[in-house]
């Protein structure tokens, strides 16, 4: 698993903020790297070395923070291929399945990995995510970014979550980013340890209200909720504070189950 030392190296991603302007950048750090930006190029030489924060100046004159990512910053850094649960839903979902250090997750609809590697982070070296993904080119390019991005605690299974065996009580919580999951509930149940809580990820009201009319009267599944996650950022600047030009919008809802015994 990752960790930033208390000076920049070769291997870690970097977050460059202009500091008089608006743009933002993730790079990897590589030897001899040479990086554009809209006020001239940094090189990977005035970065390693220097302690997390400090400020590096392009080409052009202009000053850039140098920061370590966070995973909302990380999402940059991916191959993509296919649309992600964005950041501010696999926060809500994290805090509602109790993610943290040490916890064994499931996930399927793992695409290129970035919900993979999100909770990656969560779970430390002593923890495990293991992914189901039925589309073997998908499955491939998430398996680059883990090792791009220095994730080692991630292992990716090529296959169908409604059919593929996991074990008994193997796992501490799920993550299904399915459109119908009601055969993979069926499926997973008996690996998902008693108690456990399985996340849904639905893009619309009326899957949540398809899934909702299956579960009914289900004895292995206790329906704890349905959720929707808004964040809307500001730019704050004296007499000119206001909303982002980017507006607030709905990505997807998010259902919450418990695993009954």
């Amino acid at each position: 698993m990752k960790r930033y030392s208390r000076t920049f190296r070769p291997g870690d991603h970097v977050l460059l903020k202009q500091l008089d302007g608006a743009k933002k950048y993730v790079v990897k750090l590589r030897e001899n790297g040479v990086y554009m930006t809209v006020a001239g190029f940094i090189k990977a030489s005035d970065i390693i070395g220097k302690p997390l924060g400090s400020v590096v100046s392009s080409s052009n004159g202009s000053r850039f923070a140098a920061l370590p990512v966070t995973p909302v910053e990380e999402i940059e850094a991916y191959e993509r291929r296919s649309q992600v649960i964005y950041p501010k839903d696999l926060a809500v979902i994290a805090a509602l399945l109790g993610a943290g250090p040490c916890m064994v997750m499931l996930q399927s609809g793992v695409g290129t990995g970035y919900s993979l590697g999100f909770f990656a982070r969560l779970a430390g070296d002593c923890g495990r995510i293991v992914g189901v993904e039925v589309r073997e080119d998908m499955a491939e390019t998430a398996r680059r970014n883990m090792v791009e991005l220095g994730y080692l605690n991630t292992e990716i299974i090529r296959g169908s979550i409604e059919e593929v065996d996991l074990g008994v009580n193997t796992f501490d919580a799920a993550l299904l980013d399915l459109p119908n999951p009601i055969k993979a509930l069926e499926n997973i149940w008996g690996s998902i340890k008693p108690g456990g809580r399985v996340a849904v990820y639905l893009p619309t009201i009326s899957q949540v209200e398809r899934l909702r009319s299956q579960l009914e009267g289900s004895s292995e599944y206790l329906w704890l909720g349905s959720y929707e996650a808004w964040l809307r950022e500001w730019i704050v600047k004296p007499g000119k504070t206001r909303p982002s030009n980017i507006p607030a919008s709905h990505t997807g809802f998010i259902v919450i189950l418990a695993r009954l015994v």
